[in-house]
């Protein structure tokens, strides 16, 4: 179990970590939401997971999406020996009214094969036919990114998911690397989910370039999804559906980057087809994406708010470089320019001094109140053992954002 926690510990600390100034004063102006955290609060089987991505499912279900995941029992607020730590897991519940909670008891999961914690295995597993980044090895597994119905006209939808394929390794000073982005296909997602058999596709473009050598720039692709049929305007507005799929470009020695590429949804398994964004338009070509802001963490989320005539843009992330805070920025289009990251809640008991932190901090809009954004998070420590045994972290952890305590977006005459 210690080599599983240390994964674990190791994977969340690169999701959470990257180069950046604090803003100036810690604030609270989120709500902690106890009723969204007893949903997750769980004693036995799922009993705690990260990532933490949510879309409405066809029939009115919304579907949760899980990284590394603990199965196993909780007794008196800790995890019990005997767990198992898999690399992704679903949960659904029917969609709730006007962002109430579900009641716990309705909230049911899914894994791999086993249904207990000694043969629990991941749901989904990388098809070893892909090709995957130039470093890839067996021993790798995916984690869960964002995931989104893709609407086909009068034929059946269709459910993507984004996957960040990651392996040991024995060089890296995490333990792990990244070995490149995959997406998968659900072709009937009205169907039980126990039945779905998802398709998989190698995103090439995880690695701009030919060979990705060490050092160059790595895009995970799929921190989040919006299928937009009228984004851009002009004399000749857009209105076929187009999938926007944002990215977190990693610098090695440098700020992450918010980028972003678009894809019409009937053709997003076909990666030939994506453009990228630029400075001036869209490339074919991947290395050409302009950065739409820096200091982002990988996992973070865009939402486009009613605002009348004038639409607001909503980015969530982590404080990034073990902050402690949950940020936000606007802006008046997806593409810019944004907002200073401004936090809008202090995580309490997370020090980036002491053992515990956060990340992963990302908004849930469907599932929201009107007027406010519902938002995840995760609080982990650096000690192992705390790490799998404590359930009090390591679990999904909710606040509500109110508008009116977003910042103001730029002004673009």
């Amino acid at each position: 179990m210690r080599s599983y926690s240390r994964l674990l510990i190791s994977c969340a600390v690169l999701l959470a970590i990257n180069v950046t100034g604090r803003a100036e004063e810690p604030i609270t102006a989120a709500i902690p939401d106890r009723a969204w955290d007893a949903a997750f609060d769980r004693a036995d089987g799922w009993i705690g997971g990260d990532a933490i991505y949510s879309t409405p499912l066809p029939g009115g279900d919304v579907l949760w999406l899980f990284a590394d995941t603990y199965i196993g029992e909780v007794r008196e607020g800790r995890r019990q020996s005997g767990l198992r730590m898999v690399n992704n897991t679903l949960a659904r519940h029917r969609m709730p009214a006007a962002g109430a909670a579900p009641d716990p008891a309705a909230v049911t999961f899914l894994w791999g094969a086993g249904t207990d914690g000694e043969d629990a295995k991941a749901w989904i597993h990388p098809d070893r036919k892909l090709p995957a980044g130039p470093r890839t090895g067996r021993g790798d597994w995916y984690w869960l990114a964002d995931a989104t119905l893709l609407p086909a006209g009068a034929a059946q939808e269709r459910l993507v998911f984004f996957l960040w394929r990651t392996a040991r390794s024995l060089t890296d000073g995490l333990g792990f690397k990244s070995v490149g982005s995959a997406l998968a296909i659900v072709d009937n997602p009205a169907a039980d989910w126990t039945t779905w058999q998802p398709r998989q596709f190698a995103i090439p473009d995880a690695f701009p370039a030919t060979a990705n050598p060490s050092g160059e720039a790595e895009i995970l692709w799929g921190s989040e999804l919006i299928v937009d049929s009228q984004t851009e305007q002009g004399p000749q507005p857009r209105h076929e559906p187009e999938l926007y799929v944002f990215g977190c470009r990693q610098r090695p020695k440098g700020a992450n980057e918010l980028v972003v590429a678009r894809v019409a949804v009937d053709k997003v398994e076909e990666c030939t087809q994506w453009r990228f964004r630029t400075v001036d338009g869209w490339s074919d070509q991947s290395q050409a994406a302009v950065t739409l802001a820096t200091y982002v963490t990988t996992e973070f989320s865009v939402t486009r708010l009613p605002a009348g005539e004038h639409p607001l843009w909503v980015l969530i992330h982590t404080e990034a470089w073990f902050g402690t805070r949950i940020m936000a920025r606007t802006a008046r289009s997806m593409f810019g320019p944004w907002s200073k990251a401004t936090p809008v809640y202090q995580v309490p008991d997370v020090d980036g001094q002491k053992k515990h932190f956060t990340y992963a901090a990302k908004a849930h809009p469907e599932i929201s109140r009107p007027g406010e954004l519902l938002v995840s998070y995760v609080v982990n420590s650096f000690d192992f053992g705390e790490s799998s045994s404590n359930a009090a972290i390591y679990r999904p952890r909710f606040v509500r954002v109110p508008y009116g305590v977003l910042p103001e977006p730029p002004n673009v005459k």
